[in-house]
């Protein structure tokens, strides 16, 4: 199903052009996923956002399994029938293998059903 005209034909021509359109992130080398979160804490004017911490997933098995959730942030393009959990700031580094070289990827968490 596709929701906007003419998205059938930008992919078909993406696909003329060597671009593959079904790639996830997950399909991709990743190297680590770093998650920066916080919490809200109590105080006087009532709750803020104030504990902050990070998590770094470096092994290879965690960084399948959590990579396979994730969705680059610059293709969330349909928020409205699929909603994106941007509550934390993610980060997967990717390696490039053409290029030999390491790419940062702002990425947001599917919403678990």
């Amino acid at each position: 199903m596709f929701v906007y005209p003419f998205f059938e034909l930008t992919c078909d021509l993406l696909r003329e052009y060597g671009i593959d359109t079904e790639k996830r992130l997950a399909d991709y080398k990743v190297d680590s996923i770093e998650v920066l979160d916080s919490y809200p804490v109590s105080s006087a004017n009532g709750p803020v956002s104030g504990g902050v911490y990070t998590l770094h997933y470096e092994k290879e098995d965690e960084v399948e399994v959590f990579s396979q959730n994730l969705i680059p942030e610059e293709l969330d393009i349909q928020p409205l029938l699929y909603p994106l959990d941007h509550s934390a700031e993610i980060e997967a580094l990717v390696v490039d293998e053409e290029t030999n070289s390491i790419l940062h990827v702002s990425c947001a968490q599917k919403r678990s059903e």
